[in-house]
């Protein structure tokens, strides 16, 4: 990764590249990602000179040495994010489960500017790490996934930069902050 300071995107695969109404499959026979998604991302991180981290349970296999990576659906991945020239820079560390506080920890070992979050969930330690104003929180449901829409709301959340750093506290709602996700059932961006 480069020492300059770049806005950073906190990638979740499932929810967000792929919904409901997705039929492509991954060479695992596991759900696929829908490049009309792909073409989302890829606009947001043109727009933002973005790089990708991966916070999905897919980067679980990723390596940024090709020669190590050994999972099909990595590869397959690679390469559907590749049709719109996009790439994986890193992956956080840690566990999936926990990615609030992976999220933190890479955000602490790396130059950054703004970043923001890609999730259709919100994880027991997101408040926490003051994740929260950074999250666009999209929905596995069929018209769901990263949407236009949510380019707007990718401007709003790098103009916040870096933001405050999570504490026990909390960000997000409990300290007067933002959250951008619809509410369950609500019809909005995030349902």
């Amino acid at each position: 990764m480069e020492d300059t300071p770049r806005n950073i995107i906190f990638l979740d695969v499932d929810g967000v590249l792929n919904t409901g109404s997705t039929r492509v499959l991954a060479p695992s026979g596991y759900m696929g990602v829908d490049p009309w998604h792909i073409r989302v991302l890829a606009s947001i991180v043109r727009d933002h000179e973005a790089l990708i981290v991966l916070s999905s349970t897919w980067k679980d296999g990723w390596d940024p040495d090709k020669a190590l990576q050994t999972d099909p659906d990595l590869d397959y991945l690679e390469d559907m994010l590749s049709l719109c020239g996009l790439t994986i820079a890193d992956k956080t560390p840690g566990s999936s489960y926990y990615r609030g506080t992976g999220i933190r920890d890479w955000l602490r070992a790396h130059p950054h500017r703004g970043w923001l979050v890609l999730d259709d969930e919100i994880f027991p330690d997101f408040e926490r790490q003051g994740i929260l104003p950074h999250l666009i929180r999209t929905s596995r449901k069929k018209r769901g996934g990263l949407l236009p829409l949510h380019r707007d709301l990718a401007a709003e959340i790098f103009a916040l930069g870096d933001g405050p750093e999570g504490t026990d506290e909390g960000g997000g709602e409990a300290a007067g902050g933002f959250v951008h996700h619809g509410k369950p059932g609500s019809g909005a961006a995030g349902d």
